[in-house]
């Protein structure tokens, strides 16, 4: 998932985010730091993570849930 010019558009896109001075990002705008497209490949990006090991736990759902609730993103794109 992570390949190409796509992913240092959302490296970049994380690094802003994480830069926010005293925000979160949900907060600060989230919604502009990543397009509908930018938002679905980084989430499809954790999923890849935690399946990495062969199976993905519910905690590890929970979390991709968190960081994407954490990012401002809707719960569908959440759920992947």
């Amino acid at each position: 998932y992570c390949t190409g010019t796509g992913q240092q558009t959302v490296v970049d896109s994380c690094r802003r985010a994480h830069s926010l001075s005293g925000q979160d990002a949900a907060s600060a705008g989230a919604e502009t730091l990543f397009t509908e497209d930018q938002s679905q490949h980084f989430v499809q990006s954790l999923h890849a993570v935690a399946a990495a090991d062969g199976e993905v736990s519910e905690e590890e759902l929970q979390e991709i849930r968190d960081i994407a609730a954490e990012f401002g993103f809707p719960r569908e794109v959440a759920e992947g």
